[in-house]
């Protein structure tokens, strides 16, 4: 008998003739036949080319994404290369941070996005840029494939491929992350999420021995890169075997083996988490005096039109939204949800877990604008709904639609291809480098803008000069002795120096306390002439170590381990041995499984290749930087809807203009003002910005927002031309009696480490014609509050 099946015809012959009419199925051929006639999955292979393509500034620029926390992580990356080169698998500690005394920064924070540039600068190019870049590109391909693995199984692979075009074309994967926020951790997090989700699915339904172990690497891996990111898809993963629950699918697992899965990958990463809880009060976190912008999530972000990032600001604002087409394509799921499919499905999942995300970081955690990806998640994953109008058409015109469809977003995301250019090269990520970083005012090197850094120095502890000196000219041997000159009968010179250990050669009299250079901190040993000594946290919370009397001896200091940190990887190295052992026994008692995917047909296919061969025309030819034919639109004018001011600084900057939400104010509310600056000449002092909201009769001053870089950018980083756009915010609180208010803006000279500033030093403000104005401006605008 012959039956045709996607295009083949399987012929059975049998010799017995009670089985010679009997029709053959599909269910009749063996699992190894059933997977050969499927056909080869080209979505996937699409889905990686689009992917690719969405990323083509990582591949093709030779640099990164200027004064963004990108820089950062190149600096990071460096000093995980620098540590696997001196034998160190797992840093935990950031030698040159804190004027080079050192910071135990690694030890708490998650190092997987670092930790993998790490790897591809020490094994392949010794270039951390080029790692950096490298990094950001997996993510783009984790987060495009991961999408299509969700969906194809529930919906198919054209389904599949607008998912993961939504995706990864996002306003917040495509722009914001990577490009104007410069968040590495947060990229790859991102693009690890629904690889973790298609994980998770494939155990719930499939099941086969492979499963459980990619379910609990991806979830630890999710875990080092972004905890916040890993709490978030564990709810989800927990939300879908919920929902796999309401399908009552016989085929299904017990969900028990995905709260396993998740459980094995939380005790796999007990080496990273399990030391930084446990020893969290051995340091205090110590904000950073540069703090970047004020960035959080509006509803009328949200909702804003999909726009190209403004190349004339030197800190471009970031896009918090999901732009016009996804929001009309959420709404074209719903009725495909409840007129097509007219059940649970997954599409009607995945509708209400981003409508309750979005509802919850708008509401309850606006400041946590990493949700909004994870919305966007959720909403690509529905775009099976809107597409299920498509399936009452012809198979012609099923393909004519999905290329449409396609086009449409290609076209509308045009945002995504069209990034900022970097106008000069990522600082040197050299030890020294990371010094002069963070002596010239620009905070820590190894720390994004922003954020706080455990330390156990005090605050007010001053850099060592020898030990500045040696960065300066580059020694490999640092000088880290100078807090012991004081003592004359005691002699310390620098021998060697790695990132976690170094080298002296000591000579003293007696008995004497050796203070190096360093910040202690739990785990560090010392030794002389192979004789262990003790080491206590010596003056300021210096390293202090206890020498005795010795003739040309070597004192040698290294950062060891912990009971906390021992026991840990101890708990890590059993659950990796009990995961194996898992995994061997799932094997001997493995089944054969097929599972049917609808795949994209072979017409469908050769369609999409050739959107993607004109999108990758189009990029080459129309969208890269100096291309003989630009789509760049000409660029939006921020100072549009602003108030034209035009003044300039004896410091060199210049007040451009201002834009106030409201004049109007009830208790409650927040006034949210924008300054624009720019600078006419190189800047060479870093001068802050303070606003501040005086009462009209000039007698109380009632409100003052934080005193910080304007645009959060050190001044002495501008280049000239450019705008920055100042944003400050001064809550409207039931201490301002009504009444009518100014605000005033000034200027203040002050020291990295200290706010007080002497009003002397305060540049003054005079008008384009030379008019003077004073160190105090007043903004010609009053604020009236109402009860």
């Amino acid at each position: 008998s012959t039956h045709a099946h996607m295009g083949y015809n399987v012929t059975m012959t049998t010799t017995n003739p009670t089985l010679k009419d009997l029709p053959l199925t599909e269910d009749d051929l063996p699992i190894w036949m059933r997977r050969a006639m499927r056909g080869n999955d080209w979505g996937a292979l699409l889905t990686v080319g689009f992917s690719a393509l969405v990323a083509w500034y990582f591949i093709l620029s030779p640099t990164l994404p200027q004064f963004t926390a990108t820089e950062n992580y190149v600096f990071m990356v460096q000093d995980y290369a620098d540590a696997f080169s001196e034998g160190r698998l797992y840093p935990r500690w950031a030698a040159h941070a804190e004027s080079g005394y050192g910071a135990p920064i690694y030890h708490y924070q998650p190092p997987g996005a670092t930790y993998l540039g790490g790897i591809i600068t020490a094994l392949f190019n010794n270039n951390p840029v080029a790692a950096v870049r490298t990094v950001y590109l997996i993510g783009f391909m984790l987060a495009g494939v991961g999408t299509y693995g969700i969906v194809v199984r529930h919906r198919g692979a054209a389904a599949a491929v607008l998912a993961a075009m939504l995706y990864v074309t996002s306003p917040y994967i495509g722009i914001t992350a990577p490009h104007a926020l410069g968040n590495l951790d947060i990229s790859l997090a991102l693009g690890l999420l629904p690889v973790l989700l298609w994980s998770v699915d494939r155990l719930v339904y499939a099941n086969y021995p492979q499963d459980f172990p990619f379910v609990v690497l991806t979830f630890a891996t999710l875990i080092l890169t972004s905890p916040r990111v890993a709490a978030a898809g564990g709810v989800l993963s927990i939300v879908l075997v919920m929902w796999h629950l309401t399908q009552r699918n016989p085929r299904l697992c017990r969900p028990r083996i995905v709260i396993i899965a998740l459980l094995t990958g939380l005790l796999l990463t007990t080496f990273y988490w399990f030391p930084a809880i446990a020893e969290r009060y051995m340091v205090y976190w110590q904000p950073q005096t540069l703090t970047g912008q004020p960035v959080f999530v509006t509803l009328a972000g949200l909702l804003a039109p999909y726009r190209q990032i403004d190349t004339n600001a030197i800190v471009p604002a970031p896009h918090l939204g999901f732009g016009w087409l996804r929001l009309m394509l959420i709404t074209l799921s719903i009725p495909g949800v409840l007129l097509v499919q007219r059940r649970f499905t997954m599409e009607a999942l995945t509708l209400l877990c981003g409508t309750a995300i979005t509802a919850v970081v708008v509401l309850v955690f606006p400041l946590e604008t990493w949700l909004i990806g994870v919305a966007t998640l959720c909403f690509s994953a529905s775009v099976g709904a809107a597409l299920s109008f498509r399936d009452r058409f012809s198979e012609r015109t099923q393909r004519l639609v999905l290329a449409i469809v396609l086009m449409v977003i290609l076209g509308a995301s045009r945002a995504a291809w069209l990034p900022p250019q970097s106008i000069s090269t990522i600082p040197s990520p050299t030890p020294g480098g990371q010094v002069q970083h963070e002596a010239s005012g620009y905070g820590v090197a190894v720390v994004p803008p922003g954020r706080a850094y455990p330390t156990t120095l005090p605050r007010a502890t001053s850099p060592v000069n020898e030990l500045l000196r040696s960065y300066r000219d580059g020694d490999e041997n640092l000088n880290r002795s100078a807090p012991t000159r004081q003592s004359n009968r005691l002699r310390v010179s620098p021998l060697t120096e790695s990132a976690h250990a170094a080298r002296f050669q000591i000579s003293g009299d007696g008995t004497e306390r050796v203070t190096l250079a360093v910040t202690y901190f739990p785990g560090w040993r010392a030794r002389v002439n192979q004789r262990r000594m003790s080491v206590t946290p010596g003056e300021a919370g210096l390293l202090s170590v206890q020498s005795p009397a010795v003739t040309n001896g070597t004192l040698v200091v290294w950062l060891g381990t912990t009971l906390f940190r021992r026991g840990a990887w101890l708990v890590s190295l059993m659950t990796a041995a009990g995961m194996l052992w898992f995994v061997q026994r799932r094997y001997r008692y493995a089944r054969p499984q097929y599972h049917e995917v609808k795949l994209l047909t072979l017409p469908e296919a050769r369609l999409i290749l050739l959107l993607l061969l004109l999108s990758a025309g189009v990029v080459y030819f129309a969208a890269r930087f100096n291309a003989p034919l630009s789509i760049r639109a000409a660029e939006p004018n921020p100072l549009a809807s602003a108030t034209n001011l035009d003044l300039r600084t004896t410091a060199g900057l210049n007040l451009l203009a201002y834009d106030l939400n409201t004049t109007r104010f009830q208790h409650g509310e927040t006034l949210q003002l924008a300054l624009y600056w720019s600078a006419l000449q190189e800047i060479t002092q870093n001068y802050r910005v303070q606003v501040t909201l005086f009462g009209i009769d000039r007698t109380i001053s009632l409100g003052k927002a934080e005193i910080r870089y304007p645009g959060g950018l050190p001044p002495t980083r501008w280049t000239q031309n450019r705008t920055v756009r100042d944003l400050h915010y001064i809550e409207i609180s039931r201490q301002i009696p009504p009444g009518e208010y100014l605000v005033e803006v000034t200027l203040e000279l002050c020291d990295v480490n200290d706010l007080s500033c002497d009003p002397a030093d305060r540049p003054r403000f005079f008008e384009r014609d030379g008019f003077p104005v004073g160190q105090i401006y007043d903004l010609p605008a009053t604020i009236e509050v109402i009860e």
